[in-house]
Parts: structure tokens; sequence; C-alpha cells
């Protein structure tokens, strides 16, 4: 790094503060803009505003102020029509010498945002692209300057330079994890030609491919885009290809044992079909109408593929690792019941690890009645269970007399051990990392892994899915049982909307109803200044509380939230789910794992402050009885910010998780939707996970048919391949915290 220009020992340290070390980390700092000298104005078109505008002006005056420890470069700029300099160009901690960049009578070109002081337009440090000296004709052509994001300590011309130099070198020849023979067929240019092209591109661009360069949709992005995707795709190839070497406890579900724990026959006009079909398909099928037996409700087409898919994994010696996307209410509860159904009957035991006590809770309150018909012991295991049951539960565990443990991270516990541990499932995956996963996988002492089955209720993009969880299969939930009606939202906006909002919970209370108030925090916060934007202060989950307490009276209102005794929060769920409360307010400790059929109304407090998919899994929570008028109102204050009226707006627009989600990642970007300790989630250097689905689908299947034929990459040709896998299989920035 020291052999670029301008990157002394000071310069390196402030760069590896950004986490550029190498020439090659360099590389993959990418302009965040270029400025064209061939798109300036004239100084007296100029409008000012927010926007950045490109301007040409001739030199009337350049002198250097100074006043007390501020000193700046101040330049007057005329127009073609301007008979006196109509603005202020000032540069802000400029040195007496720099006076004479700016001769009196020459031409310069400026990038930057015009404003208004005393009547007077001015620019605030803007980016230098050309400067004309007297006499210099107008037709000279100048160079595309690159923009990069500011470090602190290190100058824009320095950057430029070093960036520029960086790919020069490159150029002349770079190692690419992408083999010659898929480059060629793909017609990939060499790596290090799309690095020069993109740092330094050559003069005479035409306006359209400029326009590309700047949206990073250029060739030379594309290029890159792909060479970061091959790597990525490789990581995930080749950990999916090393579990595929695990053995696992087989779960065979022969049709005998299906029939009679179901007490049911084969479904009709299927005997004859299942008697010639492979044991395997055999299975799948019994598994559904095995479980069916001991449901309260009838599966739909959607959960019988799916533990169909599950049920053919479980048969198989080598470990199921599979991934349930379904949106609130699609029924992954009744699947997850099927999978653990298979386990036990094959003699295995099945740990069921939700996030939160709540939901464990409501999992345990669902599950154990069905386990039990099914003439199976399932026990509930948190960490706020008495001392003595506890320890009674784990001991049964370990003994093995316990079939089915649901619980928290409790079960991650050195103390929680079991006898044969079959099957893991991992509900509302997003918020487990893969080492907390991988500490489940471990827990059986046979040297076994257990079967992997992971879901969640937070849909997820199809390319996220194929990253995030590239390692898993992936099963989609995509219908809704029959009475289950997705519950429409409304944006209340402003006092007047609020008033709105409230008239309508009241009403419906009035009418026997029940519904939720959710706030964004527990308590107020008087050191909160949120006033000073324009925004009051968010709703508190206590004051809101207490509010209604006053209004409705005590017996009518309760509340919960997360930091309430374990006993007490069950307490207020049960008056609510019983009908004894008819208003629950609380906090998004609600999100998942409430299932109150009766409740039909819900009023998000300040929802422009919560996540898009958040809200939608907050809405899920309504409408779960099949009331066809539930509804989920979005109050919204008069100081919400543009993205909050954006993602509030997505939610009133669909009912259809899905289509939230891809909202959701255009809204926000991959790194967020995810969340910054979903250990899934890949770093990229470049590569959009959005914006490039196609490149990554074509990473992924060059990467599956590299491995499938040299599994080692042993092969000189693909030298570059093995390199790029073993310099980041390993690394830390691959996958986000708590990867493993």
């Amino acid at each position: 790094m020291s052999s670029l220009p301008g990157i002394g020992p000071k310069a390196g340290e402030r760069l590896a503060e950004r986490g550029i070390v190498t020439v090659e980390d360099l590389l993959w700092l990418l302009p965040r803009r270029y400025d064209d000298p061939r798109t300036a104005i004239d100084i007296d078109d100029a409008v000012p505003g927010a926007e950045r505008v490109t301007v040409r002006g001739r030199i009337a005056r350049a002198r250097h102020l100074r006043r007390g420890r501020l000193r700046w470069l101040e330049v007057r700029l005329c127009g073609a029509r301007s008979p006196e300099a109509p603005v202020t160009v000032r540069f802000f901690g400029a040195y007496p010498n720099m006076v004479a960049r700016y001769p009196i009578g020459g031409e310069v070109v400026l990038a930057g945002r015009i404003g208004v002081r005393g009547g007077v337009r001015e620019m605030g440090n803007p980016d230098v692209l050309a400067v004309l000296r007297t006499g210099v004709k107008a037709t000279t052509v100048f160079e595309t300057v690159p923009r990069y994001p500011s470090i602190p300590g290190i100058g824009i011309a320095t950057l430029r330079k070093a960036c520029r130099a960086a790919a020069e070198r490159a150029s002349g020849g770079l190692a690419s994890a992408v083999p010659d023979a898929i480059a060629g067929r793909l017609g990939l240019s060499p790596l290090g030609e799309a690095f020069l092209g993109i740092h330094a591109p050559p003069a005479g661009l035409s306006r359209e491919d400029l326009d590309d360069l700047a949206a990073g949709v250029s060739p030379w992005h594309r290029r890159l885009a792909l060479e970061d995707l091959f790597v990525l795709a490789l990581v995930v190839a080749s950990r999916k290809r090393q579990r595929a070497g695990d053995s696992a406890h087989p779960c065979p579900l022969s049709n005998t044992e299906a029939e009679n724990l179901a007490g049911v026959p084969d479904p009709a006009g299927e005997a004859e079909n299942l008697a010639t079909a492979s044991g395997a398909r055999a299975e799948a099928r019994n598994l559904a109408a095995m479980a069916g037996a001991f449901l309260p409700f009838a599966l739909t087409g959607a959960q019988r593929r799916v533990i169909a898919e599950v049920s053919r994994d479980l048969v198989a010696d080598t470990p199921m690792s599979r991934l349930i996307q379904g949106d609130v209410g699609s029924g992954k509860t009744a699947v997850a019941f099927a999978a653990a159904l298979q386990a036990a009957a094959a003699g295995c035991q099945v740990a069921i690890m939700a996030p939160t006590e709540i939901l464990a809770e409501q999992h345990a309150a669902t599950l154990i009645p069905w386990f039990e018909r099914a003439g199976f012991q399932a026990s509930l295991v948190t960490g706020s269970m008495a001392r003595g049951v506890r320890a009674s539960t784990e001991a049964l565990l370990g003994a093995g007399q316990v079939k089915v443990a649901i619980g928290t991270h409790a079960l991650l516990s050195d103390r929680v051990g079991f006898s044969r541990l079959g099957l893991v499932i991992v509900d509302e995956q997003h918020r487990f990392g893969v080492a907390q996963r991988a500490l489940l996988r471990g827990k059986d002492g046979s040297g076994r892994m257990p079967h992997l089955l992971v879901m969640t209720a937070t849909p997820i993009p199809r390319t996220l899915a194929l990253t995030a969880y590239g390692d898993l299969e992936v099963s989609l939930l995509d219908e809704l049982p029959g009475h289950r009606q997705p519950a429409p939202a409304r944006v209340m906006a402003g006092r007047a909307g609020r008033r709105a909002a409230y008239a309508e919970l009241f009403a419906r209370i009035a009418r026997g109803e029940r519904g939720f108030v959710v706030c964004p925090r527990l308590v107020d916060d008087e050191d909160e200044d949120d006033t000073a934007g324009g925004r009051p202060p968010p709703a508190s989950a206590e004051s809101m509380a207490a509010a209604l307490t006053k209004k409705l009276g005590p017996e009518k209102v309760a509340l919960a939230h997360g930091q309430m005794p374990g006993p007490d929060r069950a307490a207020a769920l049960a008056r609510f789910r019983h009908g004894d409360a008819q208003v629950l307010v609380a906090t998004t400790v609600i999100e998942v794992g409430v299932d109150v059929p009766a409740a039909t109304v819900m009023l998000i407090e300040n929802a422009d402050r919560f996540g898009l998919a958040q809200l939608h899994q907050l809405r899920g929570r309504i409408g779960r009885g099949g009331q066809p008028d539930a509804v989920c109102l979005l109050c919204v204050g008069d100081g919400a910010t543009a993205d909050g009226q954006a993602r509030t707006a997505a939610l009133a627009a669909t009912t259809d998780g899905f289509v939230i989600a891809e909202n959701d990642l255009a809204l926000r970007g991959p790194g967020e939707v995810l969340g910054a300790r979903q250990a899934g989630l890949p770093a990229v250097r470049f590569g959009d996970l959005a914006q490039h689905a196609e490149l990554l689908t074509l990473a992924r299947a060059e990467a599956d048919s590299l491995l499938a034929a040299d599994p080692d990459l042993a092969d000189p040709a693909h030298t570059g391949a093995r390199a790029a896998l073993e310099a980041r299989a390993h690394a830390p920035t691959i996958y986000g915290p708590e990867s493993g």
C-alpha cells in the first residue's frame, strides 16, 4: 500500500481504520459518483436548491480571508451574461498560496450545491473539476472525475490518485476467482480492465456510458459484481458440500407406523400408489395423514407439500438442512409438529427453539396437547422455570423419556443434554445466529448431526434466501388456511387521523371486540429531544396504558412488555386472551408468538418508527379468527420522515408478505432486512443482493458446476478460485456476527 502515491504511514493508518489494508482492498473502494465537466451549465443559469449541479463561471476575484482561527478562500464568479460577480464560492480551511490557483479572468468548473445567504448565491467547498486560464479554448476535453467516499485525514485528490495508480497496476494482470473457461463463456472482460475503467474512465465516454457508470450498471461494474458474487457462491456451495458429508439419525416412517399413530388408513385412492411407490415417497405422503389425525384443523395443500419435502429429508442418513418460509398465519407450527412426530416415531428426540419466552410458551401451549394425543411426552424448558422443575425436566431429557423439548436459548445450556437428538427445529430463524444453531446441532453424544429445520414468518426475498441461507433447501408455505383473512392496514395521519383511530378502537370495544395498542417504547424518556426536528416524542406503553385505564377502567386494559416478570406477562396475556381485558397495550414483545383469534383491531402508535417487516408481523396478530372486518390502524405523526411514510404506505398497499419483503429490501437494503446480528447474511464488497439477482443466480449455478467437476479445485486452471475460497471461507467478514 505504501508504494502508492500519497499513501504514507499516517494515510495507511486512516485507510486501515476503514478495513482497507491491501492494494486489492483499495481497488474495491469504488467511486460513489462521477463528475463530468461536459455537463456544466453557465453560473447564470444555476438555480439554488438541494440538488448537486455542475457549473461554469469566470473568475472575477480571489482572495484569502481570516477571522480568528477561521480561514477560507473566497472566489467571486461571473456568468456569461452577468456584468458583476453573482456567486460567491468559499473554500474553508484554505491556505494563502491557494489564491494563485484561481487567476482573474480564468474559467472554473465546479460541482456542488448552491445556496442563498443575504440574497447572494453561494457555494461552500464545491469540487473543482477544472480551471481554465485566460486564453485556453473552451473546447478543451476534460477527464471524468471519480468521487470517492470521504476518509478523514486523506485528501480527495490524494485518494483519487492512489486509486488510479492501484487500477493501473492491476490492469497488467490481476488474478480472478472466475476461471478463464467460465469468463470466456460468459463474455467477461479481464478483472484488471474492469477496475481500470471504473477508477480511471477513458476520455470521450458518451453521455449514455457515463450515466451507466454513475449508476453503477456499466459492463465494468457488472464484471466486478459477478466476481464478488461468484466468490460468495463458492463459499456457500463449499459449506453445503461439507455438510453433506455429515451423518444423521435416519428417521424412517413405515406405512404401519403411520397407520397406527394416525389411526386412519392411507389417504383415499392412494393405497395402490403407496404400495408401489418408493419408501421415501410413501412415508412423505403418510406423514401428512398421520399428523392430520392429531390436528384440530385440516391441512392446506401448501402444508401437505412442505410436509412431504421435510419427510423425505428426514428419511435420509445425511442431515436435513431446510428453511421454511411462510407468511404470518400460514401454518408453520403444524409443519413443525409433523416433522417432530416423524422423528419421535423413529425413536429420536426433538428440540424446538424459539427466540423469546412468550413464543416458546405459546408453542408449548399449542404443541404439548398434540404430542400427548400422539403418545409422546413434550416439555417446556425456559430460563425462568423453577429450579427444581427445570432440573427434573433436564434429567428426563437426558434419559430419553421426554421426546420433545420446547424452549428458548436455555436449550443451549451445557446442563441440557439429549439421549438421541434427531431433529432441531428453530423458529423465527432471523433472530438466531449460525453459531447458536451450531450449539444445538452438537448436543447429541453419538457424533451424528441432528436434522435441522429452520422457520421464519418474516418473508425473505428469494435473492436473500439464496445467500443468507444458501446452505439450506428452501420450502415455501404460500397458502393461508381458509379461515384466515389478512387484515388490511389504514394510515391515520396527523392529529385528526389519530383521533379517528382511537374513535374506531373505542367503538369496537363498546361492541365487545378486542384490540391491541402497540407503542414503540416502554416508558417516557425526558432526555429525548425529538421536537427539534418537528417530531413529538414517541408514545410509551406505560403512559398509554395509564391513559386508557383512566378512560375504560382497569378491568378492560392489560399491559405486556419484555421487562415484566414472566408470570406477570403471562397473566396479562391470559386476561386478554380470555376476554377479561379488551385492550392489550404492548411493546413489540407481541410481534411473534401471541395468538388471540378474537382480536379484531390493532392501533400502532408512531407506526413510522417501525420497520416494514415488523409492521407486517404486528399486523399478523389480528384477524386470526377469520373476522372479515379486522383492521390495523397506523398512526403517523406530522413530523414523520419520508422513509417512515414510505413504509406505512407500503404496508397499507398490500397484505402479501412477500411483496412487502421485496419492498422492505428496496427501502432498506439487504444489510438491514435481516438485521446486524443475522449471521446468515454474507458480506459482499460490491455485488448488490437486490440489484444483481440475475448475476447471483448465474454465479450460484457456475460455482455449483465447478465444485461438482472439481470438488477440491485441484486443477491448475482453478487456482484463482481456490485461493479466493480459502481467503474468504474462514474470514470473519464473509458472514455477519455470530456466524460460527
